[in-house]
């Protein structure tokens, strides 16, 4: 025979009270959980976001200290190409070899080499350059004073060309010489002289 449950009222309310808060926390479980794995992905990708941009900005800061030094060395690059140019020409050369010496008052009587000779008249003979070569021009000057003379040596140490005087003869006396010199001016690359 069946029995008959006594169930009062409050138990069967709080019981449906218990079984609709389990089924609403297993709904909830289920609306909760792929929200919470969104947010966690979303939070990963932003984790992302942050590293490259940590890596982009390192790397543009790299080249713009990379491109300030490019910058510098082109810049060096062209005052050692203005000493030693690539190709020469050898009417730049005697320009300012002829300029050094008008701003220390200096008349410069010839400039030879071996393979070229240019007197102040401009008369010059072609030569040929292998790379990295140097050409000694032996220079005379006539009616020298000292200080014409230092103004000279300091005038070529300053010069956009790469001067280097190798050898210096005075002959004469009473500050007013004779000067030969022989200075070496350099040029890379090959080529004929022009």
């Amino acid at each position: 025979m069946a029995k008959k449950l006594n169930i009062d009222k409050n138990s069967y309310v709080y019981g449906l009270l218990i079984i609709s808060l389990i089924i609403v926390i297993v709904l909830g479980a289920f609306v909760i959980r792929p929200v919470l794995q969104d947010n966690k992905k979303q939070q990963i990708i932003l984790d992302n976001r942050k590293k490259v941009e940590k890596t982009l900005e390192s790397k543009k800061e790299s080249l713009e200290k990379l491109s300030e030094e490019s910058d510098d060395l082109k810049e060096k690059s062209e005052k050692i190409n203005m000493a030693i140019p690539d190709t020469e020409d050898r009417k730049s050369i005697v320009f300012q070899l002829y300029s050094i010496a008008a701003l220390s008052s200096i008349k410069l009587d010839s400039i030879n080499t071996d393979a070229i000779a240019i007197d102040p008249n401009g008369i010059e003979v072609p030569i040929s350059l292998s790379s990295s070569r140097e050409v000694d021009l032996s220079i005379s000057m006539k009616e020298v004073t000292y200080k014409s003379l230092i103004q000279f040596v300091d005038y070529s140490k300053k010069a956009l060309r790469l001067f280097n005087i190798k050898k210096i003869s005075i002959t004469g006396a009473d500050n007013n010489f004779d000067v030969s010199m022989v200075v070496s001016v350099y040029t890379s690359g090959e080529g004929e002289v022009e």
